[in-house]
């Protein structure tokens, strides 16, 4: 799965995530779900979704440097 994304000097980078095999039906399913989404909301709902997850599973962000 490839998640495109705009970094802050104007060039594009991916973010590769690996899947089990038992599962990428369902990841295929919920992506397509997703896009239609981000046709609608905007580019951010598959950011907003990764940033949940992983706050969820323990993750904490660094502050931004200055």
């Amino acid at each position: 799965m490839k998640v495109t994304r705009r970094a802050d000097s104007a060039k594009s980078g991916h973010l590769l995530i690996s899947v089990p095999a038992s599962r990428v039906a369902e990841v295929e399913a919920a992506l397509m779900f997703l896009e239609e989404k981000r046709q609608q909301r905007g580019s951010h709902v598959v950011i907003d979704l990764i940033v949940r997850s992983a706050l969820r599973n323990g993750w904490r962000p660094t502050p931004p440097a200055q």
